[in-house]
């Protein structure tokens, strides 16, 4: 749980399985440990078929959180269930802080 993060990488492949499935989901995350939801300030949204890379602050890995749900989701609360399942590759530099 305290293990930092000073790199993170994540590209919404714009499928939902191993056999490629198509979708249109977003992934929505946060750095804060708050509720991975759309519609709240601080939620970092990537659409299908896009990445977000950033250089960060060193947050405990535990304080990232990530969701996939309906893409722009018009203010109504991203939720996981089967439907919404989004296949990402996520890359990132962790400090481990034994």
């Amino acid at each position: 749980d305290a293990d930092k993060v000073w790199f993170l990488f994540i590209k919404n492949t714009g499928t939902s399985d191993t056999s490629n499935t198509s979708t249109t989901n977003s992934v929505y995350f946060n750095l804060d440990g708050g509720t991975a939801a759309h519609g709240t300030a601080d939620q970092i949204e990537v659409a299908a078929g896009e990445a977000w890379v950033g250089r960060v602050n060193g947050p405990v890995m535990s304080n990232i959180l990530i969701i996939s749900g309906q893409a722009r989701a018009a203010n109504s609360a991203a939720t996981v269930n089967s439907s919404t399942s989004v296949r990402c590759t996520v890359a990132a530099m962790v400090e481990d802080v034994a």
